[in-house]
């Protein structure tokens, strides 16, 4: 019972959907500020969201706790940020999908490290 579950399709999934999600986010962050110009910080602002996003997927990439609890806490603050900032309609059909994708996905690193933590016991 030494197998371990990183590389295992559990494990990339969680890899591969985090940043994904994160990739796909930040992608339609900086498309909606830089296109529409929505002033003179929208590319300073949108640089740090996508720092804000992957940085999560690649701590859970190789640190499946710290990074799942870390996706998950982003993921909070995404959705509580653009309840206040986006109109309730593209706040229920593209922000809160999203976020509970994302949420998964952090939940799914969670499952990884814990099934690494008991494999490594055992």
């Amino acid at each position: 019972m030494g197998d371990s579950v990183h590389g295992k399709a559990l494990c990339w999934t969680a890899r591969v959907s985090g940043m994904a999600l994160s990739l796909l986010a930040a992608g339609y962050f900086i498309y909606h500020e830089v296109e529409l110009d929505s002033g003179p910080l929208a590319v300073p602002i949108a640089i740090w969201f996508l720092g804000l996003t992957v940085a999560p997927a690649l701590v859970a990439w190789w640190w499946h706790r710290v990074g799942g609890a870390f996706m998950l806490i982003v993921c909070l603050l995404y959705a509580e940020g653009a309840s206040v900032i986006i109109n309730e309609d593209d706040f229920l059909h593209v922000v809160l999908p999203y976020a509970f994708v994302w949420a998964a996905s952090g939940v799914l690193h969670l499952v990884v490290s814990r099934l690494e933590g008991r494999r490594a016991s055992a």
